[in-house]
């Protein structure tokens, strides 16, 4: 009985963080919808020198490599686990010097983790309507498997949307429903409350 009620507690905390997750989730997603819809061409310059900025992609990239350390520790020889989170200093290190486009490459990392972490917790607590919210999530994935091969794919975007309205719109679009119905599925775990 302790054992089941160790993992129950374990297992309801996991809940609580995807709860977490998918609110965080909408609310990021809004967020990069209404930038999209009201970037304009004076923006430009801005958005990239943002783009190519090592110390703001340092804690984006620290993050998403954070993040990838539950991922890695069945992967790797038991002799290499404790040498993980030290690797994490390194890489950090390392990608602050040799890395270009850093917010971009972080960016994209966190997009593809997301979507794994996602995957995951949307089939262990049944998330109504997963199979949309997962689709939409693989778009998502594959946008950032392309943006970490050519992270400068962001820039060419934000180009695109100040000539071409389509770009803009499609972005905005995108976002403004993945961000409801990342908000509708959080919602509804939240008034459940429970595992379903």
């Amino acid at each position: 009985m302790h054992h089941f009620e160790a993992f129950k507690e374990i297992t309801m905390s996991e809940l609580l963080l995807y709860k977490i997750v998918l609110i965080a989730a909408a609310l990021v997603s809004f967020a990069a919808a209404y930038l999209l819809l009201k970037f304009k061409a004076p923006d430009l310059p801005v958005c990239e020198k943002l783009l190519r900025n090592r110390n703001l992609g340092v804690p984006l990239a620290l993050a998403g490599l954070l993040w990838c350390v539950p991922y890695s520790r069945p992967l790797v020889w038991d002799w290499m686990v404790p040498w993980l989170l030290p690797l994490v200093v390194v890489l950090t290190v390392l990608i602050y010097f040799y890395l270009e486009y850093l917010p971009s490459r972080a960016v994209a990392g966190i997009m593809i983790l997301y979507t794994a972490y996602v995957a995951q917790e949307s089939y262990a607590f049944h998330t109504p309507g997963a199979g949309w919210l997962m689709i939409l999530s693989w778009l998502m994935a594959v946008v950032g498997m392309f943006i970490a091969a050519k992270p400068y794919l962001i820039r060419d975007y934000f180009r695109k949307i100040v000539v071409d309205e389509r770009y803009r719109l499609i972005g905005g679009a995108f976002f403004t429903v993945y961000g409801l119905w990342s908000l509708t599925v959080g919602v509804i775990h939240i008034v459940k409350g429970q595992i379903v």
